[in-house]
């Protein structure tokens, strides 16, 4: 195991310098290592495959993001259920990945899966919760439906709002 975790860091290393393509063979093979000893259904594997999914989606390469966010998704739901907040930061990133293979209606499901953990598990109010509303009128609007997406633009700028009201008065 000593040996896997100092692939994984010189891999995190190259990946902190912006070397994404000498870090990512790195990384892969201290990730197979890993799957090799523990299988590649252990829960311990989800965050391994939620940082594959990172490195991959930093190079744009979106079919291999995809696989491993979702490898991530699944391990994740299994150990801690389908509705934790620790799967906010995987969704997140596979609705970014779908957007941009432009599959709008998974990014779309994805990203109202997003909206709905995050208000039940942490609110709804926040910087992440309206940019991520705008990102959702954003994809409602590429699948031709602008009437939702001016009601989820129209929610986001309430939630400005709000907070700015709230800013003010605490403020005063």
């Amino acid at each position: 195991m000593k040996e896997i975790n100092a692939l994984f860091e010189q891999s995190l290393l190259l990946e902190a310098e912006g070397k994404y393509a000498a870090a990512e063979p790195i990384f892969m093979q201290a990730l197979q290592m890993k799957e090799k000893m523990l299988g590649v259904t252990d829960p311990d594997l989800a965050s391994d495959y939620y940082n594959a999914g990172l490195l991959f989606l930093a190079q744009d390469k979106y079919q291999k993001a995809e696989e491993y966010l979702v490898r991530s998704l699944r391990l994740d739901e299994q150990k801690l259920g389908a509705d934790h907040s620790e799967l906010l930061s995987t969704l997140e990133h596979l609705a970014e990945v779908y957007f941009n293979q432009g599959s709008y209606d998974k990014a779309e499901k994805i990203q109202r899966r997003f909206l709905d953990l995050h208000a039940r598990t942490r609110g709804q109010q926040g910087a992440e919760i309206v940019s991520n509303l705008y990102n959702l009128a954003e994809i409602c609007d590429l699948l031709g439906k602008p009437v939702q997406a001016n009601e989820v633009r129209l929610q986001a700028q309430r939630l400005i709002s709000d907070e700015l009201s709230m800013a003010t008065r605490k403020a005063s």
